[in-house]
């Protein structure tokens, strides 16, 4: 089961048990339930979200040939499933603060409980390609696949050089999180 947030978790988990239910008086049978995991929601670090913005702004995004461009293009027509542009966008969009829901799930929302986390997207693909996708596997064998990725290690080097030689910044990450996770 998946949802956006523990409440609507909880609600969901509580029909679940009563369908279960419903189907074990139905079959004159029996049903036991067991929560074997779970994800946490997402904690932001908008620290660390403003240094890798900084970053991609200094690196500057990649930009694309008209080979790229048109190969992204005639893959998305291929696709044929409405708002899959295949775009390539060759801007840095600011961070507006929110979290971007999307139908699947994350380990890294997990993870952003431990430690400090941000999460960022680059480029690889045409503009709203579908995940799980077979338009996605035909593109990332592509160059414009990997300028975005190495377009991403550098921003990861970068911010990581970044909190490695300014105390300051580090320590600010770090009071971030422990502000957003106590309970």
């Amino acid at each position: 089961m998946r949802a956006f947030d523990f409440q609507k978790l909880d609600e969901l988990l509580r029909r679940v048990y009563k369908v279960s239910e419903g189907a074990a008086m139905m079959t004159e049978t029996t049903v036991e339930h067991q929560v074997k995991g779970y994800n946490r929601e997402t904690v932001l670090n908008s620290t660390l979200t403003d240094l890798i913005y900084q970053v991609m702004k200094e690196i500057g995004a990649p930009t694309y040939t008209e080979e790229e461009k048109a190969f992204a293009k005639a893959v998305a027509e291929n696709i044929q499933e409405a708002g899959v542009t295949g775009e390539l966008v060759e801007t840095i969009q600011k961070p507006d603060g929110q979290i971007f829901y999307e139908n699947g799930s994350t380990d890294m929302s997990d993870v952003s409980h431990v430690v400090p986390t941000v999460n960022f997207n680059t480029v690889c693909y045409g503009k709203n390609s579908p995940n799980h996708h077979w338009g996605i596997t035909a593109q990332t064998n592509g160059s414009a696949a990997y300028k975005g990725m190495l377009f991403a290690a550098g921003v990861m080097a970068g911010a990581g050089e970044r909190l490695i030689c300014d105390e300051a910044l580090l320590q600010r990450v770090k009071d971030e999180f422990l502000r957003g996770t106590e309970c």
